[in-house]
């Protein structure tokens, strides 16, 4: 009081009290008075609300890191600086600390420093200062995970301001014992905390953060978030004394998670993604606490929700570093792992970790020919057994049968894993080892959506192998357990996805539409949705809806770019876009060529890149996808034709049975050779390609159908011609093919 009457001119030689004095000298004045870091002088606060009152002309300016307890005061929160702002103070400070600081080289590593320390001025300077000792890219990666570099004392024109640690340490003074202990324990949370968790962690009442706050050593966002500034966060973990405050954490997120354990479930559920997304950083930190397998399995599927996948694979290999025993636990491990490499397109790891599961739970899968051939036998006498003899007996010829369901359940979902990533390699003779032996174990195991799921599959793969009686027969049972379950999980929706391609393969264009949709709706696995999605385009193409097709695959390209965060997903959906445009009027060819060379580029570089990026596409599919591509070419340039069917043909000798993707490939190698002139040879080869595809895929039948028409018009066979048109006609109208109909029908009056 006295020193602030002595600055303004006030005479205190009267014999009074120095307020008094201070206060009628103020009286009649009109003044704006400026008082600066009030922060450790409470008690000047009844001061100024005393001069506010009894001296109306007289306006204050404080700045304080404590808000004031004065009446009527507008408070103006002093925010850190924007970038652009706090970059140059850095560039400024970091010149004199190094001379020849290079700005434009170190751009970058500056605006990672200033983000680091959320634009605090003083903590820039003194950041800027350490460049006179540290390297700039070393400064930004220690800022960037721990701001303890700001506590080493430097040169400052006030001693209070030569540290972090000191500005700190100057308001950890002013808060009682309480207000310290919330603080330090505040420091365990990553990325803020909301009110709830902030007042069960630190263990104090609502009022005990709202001082906090007037003492601006924590922040509440315009999101409701409770924050602290990483350099307060830093200084304050240092006090923390309560040994229970990260259990607290722990305990807090871990019933977080499993309070929303079934939405995480439900992909259709944006909001648990909104609303654990921003808890990310405290999830990170609680597991390191708690490192129970309840707490992992809700992470895990977090990192699947978030898209975090390569989080997914390190924290579940982490842990299985270090777990021991439990052959059922460490299985279920390695297939969460699989699923995870399967998301970033690691096929070979994620192909190894599921056979590692599988073998874990006292099962392999045969290296040889030989091996696949007696596997194959011996689940198919399982699978007969079970279906024809009592449950009793079938049971005593169930190899490997095991006591309780759950070990079978998880054989099952490895072997269904296996199973696509073999049908993704277009390898019938695993597909149909990894299916039979799925069908026994979840037929062991006794749960129904996995019981529906291995019924699905298997159907997809007899459907794919030519053995259509054998598809309805489990296509039927797979829609009978799908019935019959009343919440629906992964099992369910992949079961959808299997039940769709064999849909579609056999002609029931609608119920496959309506499968894929309901299973994209709600599954949680990335591939699995995006699976669903090309297989609707797919379903769009076949039924002949060739603009819907072309907007589905487009879809589903972002999907998969999304995913993998690279080209390499792209190959698939771009062919299908070529392949659906060059069918609709109006589409410029060199949209269509862009896309051609988009996908070609892509084709090439999981060629080049397989190793690196960790792909294992088989011969089979790169054979395939060269094959559409060499279509497409042949389509957009007639005068190549000849050359292209050629090397087409030589191709399709090397194709798998199951061949995905091919029904425009096949029609419109058709279609060239219709344009390109009567090459007999070629039709003949051609012809023999079309007639087994057609045999093992009904619902090509209408488009195979004019397709094979136009081949056998090439090779001489007028009157088989026209029969194969007028059989694609009953097809189109089996199928509700228009697009197909009018097709067939121009070729029957062409021919007749």
């Amino acid at each position: 009081m006295t020193t602030l009457a002595r600055r303004l001119g006030v005479d205190l030689s009267p014999p009074r009290p120095a307020a008094e004095l201070l206060l009628a000298a103020l009286a009649g004045r009109s003044m704006l008075l400026v008082l600066d870091n009030l922060e450790h002088l409470p008690s000047f606060d009844g001061v100024i609300a005393q001069i506010l009152r009894e001296a109306p002309g007289v306006r204050v300016l404080a700045t304080s890191r404590r808000r004031l307890v004065v009446p009527g005061q507008v408070v103006v929160v002093v925010e850190g600086l924007a970038a652009p702002a706090a970059e140059a103070l850095f560039v400024a400070r970091a010149l004199k600390a190094r001379p020849g600081f290079d700005a434009e080289r170190e751009g970058s590593l500056v605006a990672a420093i200033c983000a680091a320390l959320g634009g605090l001025p003083l903590a820039i300077e003194l950041a800027a200062g350490l460049l006179r000792a540290v390297p700039c890219a070393d400064l930004a990666e220690r800022l960037g995970v721990d701001t303890g570099l700001l506590c080493a004392a430097g040169p400052a024109v006030r001693s209070r301001h030569a540290s972090m640690r000191t500005v700190f340490e100057t308001s950890w003074r002013l808060l009682d014992p309480a207000r310290r202990a919330a603080l330090a324990a505040l420091s365990v949370f990553g990325g803020g905390c909301t009110l709830r968790a902030a007042l069960e962690v630190a263990g104090v009442g609502p009022e005990v953060l709202v001082d906090l706050v007037d003492h601006s050593v924590l922040q509440l966002t315009s999101s409701g978030r409770y924050t602290l500034h990483p350099v307060i966060q830093h200084l304050a973990a240092a006090h923390v004394e309560d040994p229970g405050v990260g259990e607290r954490h722990a305990r807090h997120y871990a019933r977080l998670l499993e309070g929303h354990a079934g939405a995480l479930q439900d992909g259709s559920d944006d909001e648990v993604v909104r609303v654990l997304g921003v808890e990310m950083d405290n999830v990170r930190l609680a597991w390191r606490v708690s490192g129970q397998p309840r707490f992992l399995d809700h992470y895990w599927t977090l990192c699947l929700r978030l898209r975090l996948y390569e989080e997914s694979v390190a924290v579940v290999g982490e842990y299985l570093d270090g777990l021991s025993g439990d052959a059922g636990s460490r299985a279920r491990l390695l297939r969460m792992a699989a699923v995870s490499s399967h998301q970033l397109a690691r096929e070979r790891a994620a192909a190894r970790l599921a056979c590692a599961a599988l073998e874990t739970l006292g099962g392999s899968l045969p290296a040889t020919r030989a091996g696949l051939v007696a596997a194959l036998l011996g689940a198919a006498t399982c699978q007969v057994a079970h279906r024809l003899l009592p449950v009793t007996a079938a049971r005593r010829l169930l190899p490997g049968s095991r006591a309780g369901g759950v070990e079978e359940a998880e054989v099952a979902q490895v072997l269904t894993l296996l199973a696509r990533l073999a049908y993704h390699r277009q390898d019938l003779p695993v597909m149909l080892v990894t299916s039979l032996r799925q069908l026994n174990a979840a037929d062991r195991g006794g749960d129904r959506a996995l019981c529906a799921e291995s019924y699905a599959n298997f159907a997809t793969i007899a459907r794919l192998a030519g053995r259509h009686r054998l598809a309805a027969r489990y296509g039927g049972l797979a829609d009978r357990a799908l019935s019959g379950v009343e919440h629906p999980d992964e099992a369910v929706h992949r079961a959808w996805l299997a039940r769709g391609i064999d849909l579609l393969h056999a002609g029931r264009f609608e119920d496959a539409r309506r499968s894929f949709v309901r299973g994209r709706s709600r599954t949680i696995d990335p591939r699995v949705a995006e699976s669903c999605s090309g297989m609707l385009a797919e379903t769009a193409l076949w039924q002949g809806k060739f603009a819907v097709a072309a907007v589905g695959y487009a879809q589903t390209e972002e999907l998969a770019v999304a995913r993998v965060g690279d080209d390499i997903g792209r190959h698939w959906c771009l062919t299908g876009r070529a392949e659906a445009l060059l069918r609709l009027d109006g589409v410029p060819v060199e949209r269509v060529r862009e896309l051609l060379v988009a996908a070609r580029a892509s084709h090439e570089r999981r060629r080049t890149h397989a190793r690196e990026i960790g792909l294992r596409d088989s011969p089979a599919g790169r054979t395939i996808q060269e094959l559409r591509l060499l279509a497409i070419e042949a389509r957009l340039d007639p005068a190549r034709a000849p050359v292209v069917l050629a090397e087409a043909l030589v191709l399709a000798g090397r194709l798998p049975v199951v061949q995905p993707g091919m029904l425009e490939c096949w029609t419109g190698l058709a279609e060239v050779l219709w344009e390109a002139g009567r090459d007999r040879g070629v039709a003949c080869v051609l012809l023999g390609h079309l007639s087994r595809y057609a045999a093992r895929n009904p619902g090509a039948g209408a488009r195979i159908g004019w397709a094979l028409a136009l081949v056998r018009a090439v090779s001489g066979g007028r009157r088989q011609a026209l029969r194969a048109a007028e059989r694609a006609v009953v097809a189109a109208e089996r199928l509700a093919a228009p697009y197909d109909r009018r097709r067939a029908e121009s070729l029957v009056r062409a021919l007749g």
